[in-house]
């Protein structure tokens, strides 16, 4: 045995045995090391707003649908509180509209039919699995200026309803053009009241905008029984077209038309939502 010892260390050089050991002690270092790290690091919660925004007109008022990614490294994460705002940035005044997130839900996929929105809650409270990303759909109000709308919603459904409640003595009024054209002529006035006040209360406007949503979160060390408020902020920065009011206007009227037919009619199936989409929408610092 001491024979083949010897014969093994004279096949192997001793630079070689000198190398190999410096390794092994490099290779323990960066491993203790990365242990530590892992103990020691504090985990994180990322935010990303994507490019799918838009902006509709509800009867709950003027609201932007914000589409986030998250990603919690490390530990899952509890979101507490979500703050939103939006900035015309070529305005002199730098005028700012605080946002309130009114709807909490996702996209979900619909097989030959693309995707729909399923909003859930009115609280962005959420828990972000631990390395795993999620999507999340939120329906966002100007604080100031959405009961102004909502209020001119009430209004038109008030008006509407009375004068469906006459129309109701027609049998089968779908079929009959000329009383159909007369409920026409008779909502008309009231729809064209209706889009005005809506439009006249929208605070969007052309120009360059920037949406800025930070997330407060609730978060734990990974090894350590401590959990730490934090917060992170994702922006956006879009472009509203110099038509766009022209655009929204033409569309709610359309959309009251249509929801008004359809409940002379009796026939319960949604009506088109008035919807726009900026342009240039870019992620930004």
């Amino acid at each position: 045995m001491e024979e083949l010892a010897e014969t093994a260390t004279k096949q192997i050089p001793y630079g070689l045995v000198l190398l190999s050991v410096y390794l092994g002690f490099i290779v323990s270092f960066l491993v203790i090391i990365e242990i530590a790290l892992r103990f020691w690091r504090s985990p994180s919660l990322e935010l990303s707003i994507t490019r799918e925004l838009f902006l509709r007109i509800l009867a709950t008022g003027e609201s932007l649908y914000i589409n986030c990614i998250f990603v919690a490294y490390d530990c899952g994460a509890l979101i507490q509180k979500i703050t939103a705002s939006l900035e015309k940035t070529n305005d002199p005044a730098k005028k700012k509209f605080k946002l309130r997130v009114a709807q909490t839900g996702e996209k979900q996929r619909i097989e030959g039919k693309g995707f729909e929105w399923y909003f859930y809650s009115s609280s962005p409270k959420c828990y972000v699995p631990e390395n795993n990303m999620q999507r999340m759909v939120y329906v966002c109000e100007y604080e100031s200026y959405a009961d102004l709308t909502r209020q001119a919603f009430l209004e038109f459904s008030r008006e509407i309803e009375e004068i469906i409640k006459a129309y109701q003595v027609y049998p089968n009024i779908g079929d009959d053009k000329e009383i159909v054209m007369k409920f026409a002529a008779d909502t008309k006035p009231i729809i064209n009241k209706a889009t005005t006040k809506v439009i006249d209360n929208l605070q969007i406007e052309p120009g360059n905008y920037k949406l800025c949503i930070t997330i407060h979160y609730r978060q734990k060390y990974k090894f350590l029984p401590i959990s730490i408020n934090k917060s992170t902020t994702s922006n956006l920065t879009f472009v509203v077209e110099e038509n766009a009011r022209d655009y929204l206007r033409n569309t709610l009227e359309n959309t009251l038309n249509q929801s008004v037919y359809k409940l002379l009619i009796k026939d319960f199936t949604p009506a088109p939502v008035t919807q726009y989409t900026p342009i240039k929408i870019r992620e930004s610092e």
